[in-house]
């Protein structure tokens, strides 16, 4: 497995654009809703997200900020996890606007209802099966694995991990 620096696995994350962002309800277990990506590991390491301020997942995040967010864009996986925190910040609602939230927002990124949901990761991981060297890579190992009846070895997948926080 690689290890990757918080700027590389920030290029890796080139090519998601919707995650499964997974919170702990109170006294119900977890729950995973499909969220946006308005913007990921800018200056500030943060993955950004809109929801509004009526949602169940303000009341989730605020009893429990601890997160994980999935990703899968074909062949290609990652998972985050970290600590959220709800903000209310016009000028960042401006910044990070898409006019594909205006279903949801009819007033735009100055709506009294939105709120920005920020993640910051503690760890993430990735996996990437996409294109043809690494499905080949994969299909030797696993054909090896199945007749040598021995698990394939982590090696046949191109896994990388990043660690923010010890």
């Amino acid at each position: 497995m690689r290890t990757l620096n918080p700027h590389d696995f920030r290029d890796e994350l080139d090519g998601f654009s919707v995650g499964f962002l997974c919170t702990h309800i109170p006294d119900a277990g977890l729950t995973a809703r499909p969220m946006r990506l308005l913007g990921k590991l800018e200056g500030d390491d943060r993955l950004w997200f809109a929801t509004s301020l009526k949602s169940p997942k303000i009341a989730d995040l605020s009893a429990d900020p601890e997160v994980c967010v999935t990703f899968q864009d074909g062949a290609r996986y990652a998972t985050i996890s970290g600590e959220a925190e709800i903000v209310i910040s016009p000028d960042k609602a401006i910044e990070l606007w898409s006019e594909s939230l205006r279903i949801w927002f009819p007033d735009g990124a100055r709506s009294e209802d939105l709120a920005l949901v920020a993640v910051s990761p503690w760890s993430g991981e990735l996996w990437d099966m996409s294109g043809v060297v690494r499905k080949l890579r994969f299909a030797l190992a696993a054909s090896r694995a199945y007749f040598t009846g021995e698990a394939v070895s982590d090696d046949a997948l191109d896994h990388a991990r990043m660690q923010l926080v010890e």
